[in-house]
Formats: structure tokens, sequence, C-alpha cells
């Protein structure tokens, strides 16, 4: 267990002509963290080298309890403090394993992005757990039932500043899904630009992304073999 020192100061108001002043303190007095067997997502079933990583502490009101005064989900009371649990599916870190075809098509916005894939045709994207030792899980990507002939790199502009190239893939079924929103999708939507603000992607650029694209999904194929 680890002895957190954070006494972070998140509201301070004094009234003039009035003599007191209202301090609240956010305090983790403990925090530890648990692994325990994958359970309560989808993306459990698809891996079985993800767990369930379990982030256990002991805190004040002023972390348990948003500015309504309302307990955040996952805490609750224990004696004069508050236990808050949150559990994220996550794979440990020396469980990793790229997919080189996947990389390459990146190589820019998303490439920053740790990437698990167990096999030629499964991609899951990755995000920092809080602790060091595991990955947490965000999406996953099958690219066994992409159509090939309507994969489209495109280009965008959006809001104030935004113009990207990304590439689009459609399915012949369900091939994408999202932990964060529990959203399945056919389709699979991949920004190649370095940002969405950093401009699109030149015509030799786009010729090696598209190659990248024909590697990923003949390999995969092959595997389906």
């Amino acid at each position: 267990m680890r002895q957190a020192v954070l006494i972070r100061l998140v509201y301070f108001m004094c009234f003039p002509l009035l003599a007191g002043c209202a301090t609240r303190y956010d305090v983790v007095f403990t925090e530890k963290f648990i692994e325990e067997p994958c359970s309560g997502s989808i993306l459990c079933e698809k891996d079985r080298n993800f767990v369930l990583v379990k982030r256990i502490r002991e805190v004040s009101a002023g972390v348990a309890r948003n500015t309504a005064g309302t307990l955040i989900p996952g805490c609750a009371m224990h004696g004069k403090q508050y236990i808050c649990e949150q559990g994220e599916v996550g794979l440990p870190r020396n469980k990793l394993l790229s997919n080189e075809n996947y990389d390459l098509l990146l190589q820019g916005y998303q490439s920053s992005i740790s990437s698990y894939s167990p096999n030629p045709c499964e991609v899951f994207s990755t995000t920092k757990s809080q602790n060091d030792e595991y990955l947490i899980i965000e999406d996953y990507m099958n690219f066994a039932h992409v159509e090939l002939e309507r994969v489209n790199i495109e280009n965008h502009t959006g809001s104030p500043l935004e113009d990207y190239t990304a590439v689009h893939f459609v399915c012949d079924r369900e091939c994408y899904y999202d932990e964060d929103r529990n959203i399945n999708s056919n389709e699979i939507h991949l920004v190649l630009s370095k940002s969405r603000r950093s401009g699109r992607l030149d015509e030799t650029d786009i010729e090696k992304r598209q190659a990248s694209i024909v590697r990923l999904i003949n390999d995969c194929r092959m595997e389906m073999i």
C-alpha cells in the first residue's frame, strides 16, 4: 500500500469584512492497486491476457464528493473518511505485442499511443494507467472483416484550424468497439496526420499509408486461411 501525501488546496474563499474563510482540501491518505480476473466488459472476452486493474484509495470528502456534495460513483463512507474504488480493463506491460503494419499505417497522430496486437487481425488501443505496470485498454479493432475495396483515405476540415488526413474502414460486420462509450460499430476511423491541425498528408505519404493498409489486410487474411 502506498502512502499518498498529496494535499491539494482546491477551494479557498475569503469574504471581505468577515472574519472567517472557507477552505476545502483534497487528501489521499492511502492508495493501492489490485489485479483481479477481467470482468464487466466485452473486452474481457477478446483476450485472455486482460485483467481488471482496481485502484483503491482512502480519501477525504473533497476527493469523494463533487462540488455539489454528491458522492462520486465508486466512493463510499468508511469511518471518518471515504473509500473510492475504480476498475479498468488493463494489460500487463510485459504482455504487450505490436503490429508492424498497423504502426506503419499510423506514423502520426495516434502512433504515440501504444497498441496491443495479439495476432495480425486484431488491434487494441491503449492508454497509460495510474499504475506503470499496466496499460488500459481503450478500444478494439478487427481488420479481418474490412472490405478492402471500400477503404477510403480522405481529407477533413472541421472546427477552425482543423485540417488533416484520415482513413475510413468499412466492415461487413461489427469490427470496432469503444470501451468508454460502450459502442460497437462496423466502421473504423483513424487519423493519419500528426494532429488534427497539422495539415493534410502529401501524395507520397498517402501512397505509403495505402501500401501499409494493403499489407495489414493481406497479412490478416493469410492468418485466417
